[in-house]
């Protein structure tokens, strides 16, 4: 990622990025203890960097209804979002000194500021071979007008001091994806954070009816075109899924 934590720095690297011939800007970075993310100071800037003809996708962090209605005025085209219902992962895995109600308050604001541009995203996964927590964020999320949503797996990583176990099986990933489906009835797409032994995932998921997956195996396209699978390639983050 190119570094733009210095105040105006940003719009130089839209130009520059713009110059290589690049379509968009992923913004992001790290938040402070309540999840919050330094935005509100920089406002100008980034509705300045969209206004160079980028696409613009904001992981906004924890946000109120103030910080949201700003970030709307940015013209940005996707407000990205974590989902959590889980104080475990919220207080013991994340650090973070917030609760599950945050984390739905932001969705709320977002989607009441810029409606059908929010996409939440669920990681699995990190509470081991569980998913109740995870479903939980599903039914946090249904009936808001969101974009689409992003489920993404936690990927283990040998001696990492994050490293449930018994760790996520495909099974219960496949039963999240099959949640989602029957819950929300907006776009569900299978994010790039995700491990990748097999394609077993990828062409389940797909049979299932997500709208996308994020860097699919050539062997998964190839599977799913001799199925009758029309694929379309986009060169994007998930979140911008058309």
């Amino acid at each position: 990622m190119l570094d733009a934590s210095a105040p105006g720095s940003l719009l130089n690297i839209a130009y520059e990025i713009k110059a290589r011939g690049g379509t968009g800007i992923l913004i992001s970075g790290g938040c402070d203890e309540k999840g919050r993310l330094p935005l509100t100071e920089r406002m100008d800037e980034i509705r300045a960097a969209g206004e160079t003809g980028l696409r613009l996708n904001i992981h906004t962090g924890l946000v109120d209804m103030e910080t949201a209605s700003s970030l709307a005025r940015t013209g940005a085209e996707r407000f990205s979002m974590d989902m959590h219902q889980s104080e475990g992962v919220i207080r013991d895995i994340l650090h973070l000194r917030t609760g599950p109600e945050r984390y739905v308050d932001t969705l709320r604001s977002l989607c009441s500021a810029a409606p059908g541009k929010v996409t939440p995203h669920i990681c699995a996964g990190l509470e081991g071979d569980r998913i109740d927590n995870e479903k939980k964020s599903v039914d946090a999320i249904a009936g808001y007008e969101i974009s689409n949503l992003v489920i993404l797996s936690h990927v283990p990583i040998s001696a990492a001091p994050l490293n449930p176990i018994p760790a996520l099986t495909e099974d219960k990933l496949l039963a999240l994806i099959h949640y989602a489906l029957d819950t929300i009835d907006r776009p569900i797409l299978l994010g790039c954070m995700r491990p990748r032994k097999t394609n077993r995932v990828e062409l389940e998921a797909a049979r299932a009816g997500v709208a996308g997956i994020a860097n699919p195996k050539v062997e998964t396209l190839r599977a799913l075109q001799k199925e009758g699978f029309i694929i379309q390639h986009q060169r994007s983050c998930c979140a911008l899924h058309l």
